[in-house]
């Protein structure tokens, strides 16, 4: 049997039960929805901060693309500059050495007659050369390929993925279209000529040894280009 108690007692016949219950759980109620209230509005304050800050972080991460593409990248002709080709090459020995490629032929390009013209038209006219050169190899090469500008007029290219064969193909094409070049500078035609030297590589070789080993037919194969100019010009100097 439940006992009331004489205040129980006394409020039950002052005002019906309904009323108050309705009266003593009012401040409970509105307790609750301050709480609520206060919770979404730190959660909604929670989540502009959170998009403030993945914002800020898409920034960032845009800006350092940004800044890495510029330092692997050559200003003047828009090619990998020397560091870039550095780590382009490191990463394929890399998946070469792991078996996940095939090989490849390093190429050495270097212009035969870049100083005569720096000399007879000026740097501005050596610098558009430079650019067609950088321009000519970035149209030739396969997206899996890299083009660079090593500095001054040497150009490296390596190509990968493929076989021997076909990629000596390509070579000889691209020697062609580079020798074929010619740049229009101020009403005078300024042709354009570039030495080879190219070394395959695979498995096991060290990135030194080839670059050395292509380096040294670069300056094989400009020799034997210069004792045939210099064979085709005739006493008083003139073309034959």
């Amino acid at each position: 049997m439940t006992l009331i108690t004489p205040h129980q007692h006394h409020l039950l016949e002052s005002a019906p039960l309904a009323a108050l219950l309705k009266a003593e759980q009012l401040p409970n109620r509105q307790n609750l929805k301050n709480l609520l209230n206060t919770a979404l509005t730190r959660l909604s304050s929670s989540e502009k901060k959170l998009e403030t800050a993945e914002l800020k972080i898409k920034k960032l991460e845009s800006q350092i693309q940004t800044l890495e593409h510029l330092a692997t990248c050559d200003s003047l002709t828009g090619l990998t500059n020397r560091r870039g080709f550095e780590i382009a090459f490191e990463q394929e020995m890399d998946r070469l050495n792991r078996g996940l490629s095939h090989g490849g032929v390093l190429v050495i390009i270097d212009m035969d007659n870049f100083k005569t013209i720096n000399d007879t038209f000026g740097h501005l006219a050596g610098d558009s050369c430079l650019r067609l050169i950088g321009q000519t190899l970035a149209n030739e090469i396969r997206t899996m390929d890299t083009a660079a500008r090593l500095g001054g007029d040497e150009f490296v290219v390596l190509m990968v993925g493929a076989n021997r064969d076909d990629i000596l193909n390509r070579i000889q094409y691209l020697a062609q279209q580079l020798n074929g070049l010619s740049l229009i500078w101020q009403g005078h035609e300024i042709p354009l000529h570039a030495s080879i030297g190219l070394k395959d590589f695979a498995k096991g070789d060290r990135a030194q040894d080839i670059f050395e080993a292509a380096d040294h037919a670069l300056y094989t194969n400009k020799k034997q280009r210069k004792m045939k100019v210099d064979q085709t010009v005739s006493p008083d100097g003139r073309l034959s």
